[in-house]
């Protein structure tokens, strides 16, 4: 397993996903601080009040899970689409299985590589942004509530979780990739489960609920089971 694992990454040269994650984190980075300060500086803190967007640092981490859960899911779906569905579409999967290891293998390789992506993609950017929060709490006050160890630790605890969930419910769009080897129905997927659990309408999201991520990522590993499964009885000609 662990030699089709480095075969994939020579294959596709996936060290370009490390430069790719390290724009996406970037670009997240930008994006959390234009709600961070924007709102204080320019709506509620020069000019009115000095009430912020986020009362606690619950929110704040919320939001930056919502931010890095989106990203992290439908970019997972490219890869899915890059290392599975373009090879069954272009047929050049066949090669793969002329090698003296089973489909289930090689399959599962491939998605192994894809789930440890999307976990790790998580969980540097998602520490990276509330470090940096944190970091600029130090000089900026931003948020009113106190901070303590036990935010810390429900911070990284809420990082966890989200990042492992990601990584199940990033798999869901291999069922809709797999059904007519569809790369735009793989991505077109990914955007809209993303979107659909981590919404946010009048403070309310379906990823306030963990049993909701939960099993919806549960979801994502049957549809792995199934696809590895079945994999013997894929028609690629």
């Amino acid at each position: 397993m662990l030699n089709l694992i480095r075969l994939e990454f020579r294959k596709y040269r996936l060290a370009r996903m490390l430069v790719r994650s390290l724009i996406v984190t970037l670009v997240l980075t930008a994006l959390f601080a234009f709600f961070y300060f924007d709102h204080f500086l320019f709506e509620n803190g020069i000019e009115g009040d000095g009430t912020t967007l986020f009362n606690t640092y619950t929110e704040a981490f919320s939001i930056i899970g919502t931010l890095v859960n989106i990203a992290y899911i439908v970019l997972g779906a490219t890869l899915i689409s890059r290392l599975i569905i373009s090879e069954f579409r272009n047929k050049t999967i066949y090669l793969m299985f002329t090698y003296p290891v089973s489909r289930r293998k090689i399959i599962a390789a491939k998605l192994i590589i894809v789930a440890a992506w999307i976990f790790i993609g998580s969980m540097v950017s998602g520490g990276l942004i509330g470090g940096l929060m944190l970091i600029s709490e130090m000089y900026v006050k931003v948020i009113p509530e106190p901070l303590s160890a036990a935010i810390i630790i429900r911070g990284f605890s809420m990082l966890i979780a989200g990042s492992v969930c990601s990584a199940g419910i990033g798999m869901i769009p291999l069922y809709f990739g797999m059904r007519k080897h569809s790369a735009t129905a793989t991505i077109l997927s990914a955007v809209i489960v993303a979107c659909l659990l981590n919404q946010n309408t009048h403070g309310f999201s379906l990823n306030q609920f963990i049993v909701i991520p939960l099993l919806t990522a549960i979801a994502g590993i049957i549809v792995v089971i199934i696809t590895i499964r079945n994999i013997n009885t894929v028609d690629i000609n």
